[in-house]
């Protein structure tokens, strides 16, 4: 069975302990063997050991990450630049923050729409109720007092009825559907495939843009990390982004600078960062503080996108909220008005 990568808050402390440990002058090999005795899950110890006797065969420390099948290979990448270049131990403290931000990321996105999903899904179970118990004894009601219910109620009624008798089917479906998505989940290459046409489909949207370029930046952090010159950066973010908006940026950005253009205008020009972005950058690779200028920028990057996703969850919920309440009113008006008005008329 093929070895699942680890997940982005497992790589973050790995590399975060690398790090630490290359900037004090141990031994590569050492460090994977003490992080080996200090790992508690049996798969990931397995393969540190792995890693432990390809080091020992004197294979180097990318070639032993990489046959281990259990890191991205957008992190073999800069790991090996990282080691040709010399900057290792910074690339694994860059790389700790990258996959630190990646899951703080992913968890802002499930917290946002986790509590407007579950408000629907208990306003959906309501209705439910509301249409398929509650509104046929109405009708029974309403046929002793020799009279009908309204069209609109009739249809509810015979929808949350039509649901009921069908209702082993589609909970059949539901349990297909869920399996699903498990399957899909456990198997990363089809996740990730899954996620790229995904990131398409929303690529255009607000939200789907501040991602975008939040994502670039850390990538473009993590690159000149590793001591690249801003064209190759541009051409290996390239290689690992599968986002349309982003790629086409990124053509038009080196575009830009082999026609002459500073790295500010080509950035500002190419759309990839605002002009005060573009001008950061600049000014952090003409004073040397490009590490300083990177990390103020992810860290803006990312409060405007945390920024976006609070701004449509606090829309999303109270939407959700008004159309559920407005359908279970207008369901319960359409049979106590007529209710109303016999008991009127009968005083």
């Amino acid at each position: 069975m093929a070895n699942k990568v680890w997940k982005d808050d497992k790589l973050a402390v790995f590399c975060l302990e690398l790090g630490l440990s290359l900037n004090s002058g141990i031994p590569v090999n050492e460090i994977i063997y003490m992080l080996s005795e200090g790992e508690e899950g049996k798969k990931e110890r397995e393969q540190m050991m792995l890693i432990y006797k390809s080091l020992e065969n004197g294979n180097s420390l990318t070639k032993a990450l990489e046959d281990s099948k259990a890191f991205p290979v957008h992190m073999i990448d800069m790991i090996s630049i990282g080691e040709k270049t010399g900057n290792a131990d910074k690339v694994f403290m860059v790389l700790s923050e990258y996959y630190n931000g990646k899951k703080e990321t992913k968890s802002a996105f499930k917290s946002a729409f986790t509590y407007p999903a579950v408000i629907a899904i208990m306003l959906l179970i309501v209705l439910f109720v509301l249409l398929s118990q509650v509104l046929p004894i109405f009708k029974d009601t309403f046929n002793n007092l020799g009279l009908e219910m309204s069209p609109i109620a009739m249809s509810l009624m015979n929808f949350g009825l039509g649901f009921t008798k069908y209702f082993s089917v589609i909970l059949i479906l539901i349990l297909v559907f869920c399996l699903i998505a498990l399957l899909i989940y456990a198997n990363d290459s089809l996740r990730i495939k899954i996620t790229d046409k995904l990131d398409g489909f929303f690529s255009g949207t607000n939200i789907g843009k501040k991602l975008a370029i939040y994502n670039f930046a850390s990538s473009l952090k993590l690159v000149l990390s590793s001591g690249m010159d801003i064209d190759e950066s541009l051409k290996t973010i390239k290689e690992h982004t599968t986002n349309k908006f982003v790629i086409d940026k990124i053509d038009k950005c080196i575009e830009n600078l082999n026609s002459g253009e500073s790295i500010s205008e080509a950035i500002s020009s190419a759309g990839l960062f605002p002009p005060l972005y573009s001008r950061m950058i600049s000014v952090g690779f003409k004073t040397g503080k490009t590490d300083e200028v990177m990390k103020e920028i992810v860290e803006r990057t990312k409060s405007d996108l945390s920024a976006s996703i609070t701004h449509v969850t606090e829309r999303v919920e109270p939407t959700i909220v008004i159309v559920m309440s407005l359908i279970i009113g207008l369901v319960l008006l359409s049979v106590m008005l007529p209710l109303m008005g016999i008991m009127t008329a009968i005083s």
